[in-house]
């Protein structure tokens, strides 16, 4: 099995010029697409989506990755979702709070650098309401 299928690795080079609003939008008008070689959203898979995407695009900021992975899964038919969040108190010094930013699949957070149970939710794309 390839660690990551072709119509994932087009899908990442197709997508390496859009800015993170577009990709939410595009989120937003995805619905489960058609069936690919990824069936599921397990950190093992994020782990292989990362990859390509990385291998593709070089290193991005982690919001950006994380909308790429949500869309990818997506695709593939999987029930992912982009999650924003914020520091609930500016750290010392800074100038406001940062904004983070995960996957979840299922309720559950498979990709992201920080823990989302720390981060107040501040939005949800696709909207929840409207998604597959």
């Amino acid at each position: 099995m390839a660690l990551v299928s072709p119509s994932m690795l087009w899908l990442f080079w197709r997508l390496r010029a859009l800015s993170v609003p577009e990709l939410a939008a595009r989120l937003d008008s995805c619905a489960a697409g058609r069936p690919e070689p990824v069936r599921d959203g397990s950190r093992r898979t994020v782990r292989r989506l990362r990859l390509g995407q990385r291998l593709l695009n070089g290193f991005t900021g982690p919001v950006r990755e994380c909308a790429v992975i949500a869309l990818a899964l997506r695709r593939a038919g999987v029930p992912a979702f982009l999650v924003f969040g914020c520091e609930p108190v500016p750290a010392p010094g800074a100038d406001g709070r940062r904004v983070m930013a995960w996957v979840e699949v299922r309720g559950a957070a498979v990709a992201g650098f920080r823990p989302p149970y720390l981060y107040p939710e501040l939005a949800r794309y696709p909207d929840p309401a409207g998604a597959s």
